[in-house]
């Protein structure tokens, strides 16, 4: 739950800090310029239209504005859970397995081969069970969020390459620096909340197959409890990875990969 808050807060904190730093550069061309103030483009009502309705249609855009972005941290806040509970559950399981070590071990003198063998053969399918209801759920959550990831990787490049344009092509002053770096800022938080989860699921179910070995089942005399091993195993080294477009790894390498692919496609086009 910690994890899930420290993520969710940086959700919070990067999301309207970008909305107070752009309604605050909205002011400077209010007050500089004449304009109204608005943190959106919008067709109607246009900088020359003016009176009551229109200032409350104004104030409704912003509103709107502001309801969008708690919508997006609320859908973004649940796709990281997910993956924060799959990497807890691949924790989990690791942990069940060296444990049984620790049990076999403790047992191994208290009690007869045979009995021995039994409580192993239990306490093991269990492990089992575990261990496909966590890629069980690894599976379902790529499928219900797999478009969100592929959004957010989307969304990613286009808003840097859009930012760094700005910066390019528009007179700068203090508060539309601030603003625009603040965007920035907030893109690539959002995307590395994706990216590194995502990786931390990859890397914990990696680990998985070494907890297996370290069972215990060497101290177990029954030779057909080790095919079982084996099989379990082989399965646990099949790569867990959540996946953008259905192609893209979603890991820290990627991450990287990302915003170097931003700018490389910004130096393109200038």
């Amino acid at each position: 739950m910690k994890q899930i808050k420290r993520y969710s807060l940086a959700f919070i904190g990067v999301s309207y800090m970008t909305l107070v730093m752009s309604t605050i550069d909205g002011l400077r061309a209010h007050f500089k310029e004449g304009i109204p103030i608005r943190t959106e483009v919008t067709y109607y009502p246009s900088p020359s239209n003016s009176g009551v309705i229109v200032n409350i249609l104004r104030f409704l855009v912003e509103f709107h504005w502001w309801y969008i972005v708690s919508v997006m941290v609320a859908i973004d806040s649940l796709a990281v859970a997910s993956f924060v509970f799959v990497t807890f559950k691949f924790k989990l399981l690791q942990r069940y397995f060296k444990d049984m070590g620790l049990t076999v071990r403790r047992d191994q003198s208290n009690m007869t081969d045979e009995a021995l063998a039994d409580k192993f053969r239990r306490d093991f399918i269990v492990g089992v069970k575990l261990h496909e209801n966590a890629l069980w759920c690894a599976e379902n959550v790529q499928k219900a969020f797999g478009w969100v990831y592929s959004v957010q990787v989307f969304e990613t490049v286009a808003l840097l390459v859009m930012c760094l344009v700005k910066l390019v092509t528009t007179n700068h002053n203090m508060i539309f620096l601030l603003a625009n770096f603040a965007f920035m800022l907030c893109v690539i938080i959002l995307n590395g909340s994706y990216m590194m989860p995502a990786g931390d699921v990859t890397y914990e179910a990696s680990e998985v197959p070494t907890s297996i070995f370290l069972c215990g089942w060497e101290l177990v005399r029954q030779t057909d409890l080790r095919f079982l091993v084996v099989v379990a195993i082989q399965r646990s080294q099949v790569p867990v990875i959540m996946k953008a477009f259905g192609i893209m790894t979603l890991s820290y390498s990627n991450f990287i990969a990302v915003l170097r692919f931003s700018y490389s496609f910004f130096a393109v086009l200038y």
